[in-house]
């Protein structure tokens, strides 16, 4: 029997895993419903396309239609093995800012702002001393591979845009144009489950157990015992002594919960669940950087073949890639971007850009379009005011939960994020430019005014796989967990992961995910010290 139980070998759990393990006096069990990590495929940087829509290791989600989205269903794509996310995304190492933690301090959560956090920013990254056992390693280069990517950098520049050398550092903002630090060490990728799972894989407080799906949460007198999970073919249980440890995701953690029988007494009821613990916030609050992409085809460019397709088909590149670990496949698509400001006045960026240097559809995996000449910058709004849900569609936990992102319910989501289209195509209007562009594919020459542009932004508009919220931190009604990731009103239950998020981060969340799971550790931890003394 483990001290503690870890529901998701993601993005969290994996550091969860690798910190309480770090007490050879305590033992943990990780239970991770996808495969182990080995694969080629996964370590690979420039395979990152293809695993968008690979069901081995993707749960490939879908949200019910969205309504302000001209009732379209937006794909959502959630990893579905160790390292869960961190394993399958463009590897984007941008830190959560100081007025993002800030932020959730001031709504009442002690401990989590951002002088208390970046402690555990720098322990994530290897930057305490001695280094922990375990951190994520990633690659931060000026050089830029494509000549259209660096002719991004500077048309921004002459259009007032600053070059921002670190987006990652200490004590300054992340606004401006340059390079994103990536995840990638060596030419391979750096997920959690390499970083933190590997020194860890052989001690003997530390079991494994991949390809087990957990159907319920175990409560007995307001107390969570354990787990009940189906794994090699047959229904098994597990007890903790201590505890279990959700980090399943901001997806999958509602579903769980709630097919447990804690969450809003009458979602539960409605589907023959017993109301074990009402709980209403379970499932609220889901957020999403809503995302769109001005794609344009173009001539004349190094980057303009670029296509993880044509990649693929090129046995110089994989022979290169396979000998030394250079070339295309060690790098991410997207080495470069920023942050830009939706209205001059604000005082923090509210706009990411992701820049490509191929065709790249936000809405859809196009592989035609994308074995085209082309770019694409992906516009990114970082604090939707719109708020969505989980919801059950059964309660048989094979069936996917129902997603409700409610996009660009907000005015002035939409709004904001029309500004940021507007800059965009500024920049590719630009006479620099002109060499370069053959026509926009989308949203098209022809759209030009704001109600046009509106109407496109609605039909393409699509996410960049950033949920969080849906167990949200804090003292009000609609919160799950309290600032030391307890669940309200039950023992032996916490919440570790982008789940707990009040409000989202202005940028790639993979990173802050990371650092609630250090922070996470290292309550259970003080704690496990104390009740041992």
């Amino acid at each position: 029997m483990p001290d503690y139980i870890i529901v998701g070998g993601g993005t969290a759990g994996c550091v969860l895993a690798n910190r309480l393990a770090s007490n050879p006096t305590l033992s943990v069990c990780l239970i991770e419903a996808g495969p182990d990590y080995q694969s080629s495929l996964l370590s690979t940087p420039g395979a990152f396309g293809l695993l968008v829509s690979q069901p081995t290791f993707n749960y490939m989600y879908s949200s019910e239609p969205e309504p302000h989205c001209q009732n379209r269903v937006i794909g959502t794509p959630l990893g579905k093995v160790l390292g869960g996310g961190s394993a399958i995304n463009a590897m984007v190492h941008a830190r959560g800012q100081a007025h993002d933690f800030d932020l959730w301090e001031q709504l009442g959560n002690q401990g989590w702002g951002y002088r208390d956090i970046l402690p555990y920013i720098h322990k994530t990254e290897g930057k305490t001393q001695p280094p922990a056992k375990g951190t994520i390693k990633t690659t931060k280069s000026d050089a830029v591979s494509f000549d259209i990517s660096r002719l991004f950098l500077q048309t921004a520049e002459k259009l007032g845009i600053p070059k921002n050398p670190n987006f990652n550092d200490d004590h300054t903002e992340n606004y401006g144009v340059g390079n994103f630090e990536q995840a990638i060490h060596q030419g391979k990728r750096s997920s959690t489950a390499n970083s933190f799972i590997d020194p860890i894989a052989m001690q003997t407080n530390v079991q494994l157990v991949t390809n087990a799906t957990v159907e319920k949460i175990l409560i007995e007198d307001k107390t969570a015992k354990g787990v009940a999970y189906y794994h090699d073919g047959s229904q098994k249980t597990l007890l903790a002594k201590r505890g279990v440890i959700l980090s399943g995701g901001a997806v999958n953690n509602p579903k769980l919960l709630m097919l447990s029988g804690i969450g809003p007494a009458e979602a539960l009821t409605e589907q023959g669940i017993e109301v074990i613990h009402e709980l209403n916030g379970v499932g609220s609050n889901l957020q999403e950087h809503a995302d769109y992409s001005i794609v344009v085809a173009s001539k004349n460019h190094q980057g303009g073949h670029f296509s993880l397709l044509n990649m693929l088909k090129t046995a110089v590149h994989i022979v290169q890639y396979w000998r030394n670990k250079t070339g295309p496949l060690s790098q991410s698509i997207t080495e470069i971007g920023g942050f830009i400001k939706s209205s001059p006045e604000l005082e923090h960026a509210d706009i990411q850009l992701h820049f490509m240097p191929f065709q790249m559809p936000a809405n859809s995996v196009d592989l035609k379009q994308m074995m085209q000449r082309g770019f694409t910058c992906r516009i990114s709004l970082l604090k939707p005011e719109s708020r969505g849900h989980i919801a059950l569609a059964s309660a048989d936990i094979n069936d996917p939960p129902k997603i409700h992102y409610q996009l660009l319910d907000k005015e002035a989501d939409i709004r904001r994020l029309l500004s940021g289209v507007k800059q965009v195509r500024e920049i590719f209007n630009h006479p620099d430019f002109a060499p370069y562009k053959i026509a926009e594919v989308s949203p098209g020459d022809n759209i030009q005014s704001d109600q046009a542009l509106e109407q496109a932004i609605r039909k393409e508009v699509s996410i960049i796989y950033h949920p969080v919220g849906s167990c949200k931190m804090g003292q009000d009604q609609q919160a799950v967990v309290d600032h030391k990731l307890n669940v309200h009103g039950l023992k032996n239950l916490i919440i570790a992961d982008a789940s707990i998020m009040p409000v989202t981060v202005s940028g790639n969340t993979n990173s802050t995910t990371m650092t609630i799971a250090e922070k996470a550790a290292d309550n259970i931890l003080s704690a496990f010290a104390a009740a041992n003394t």
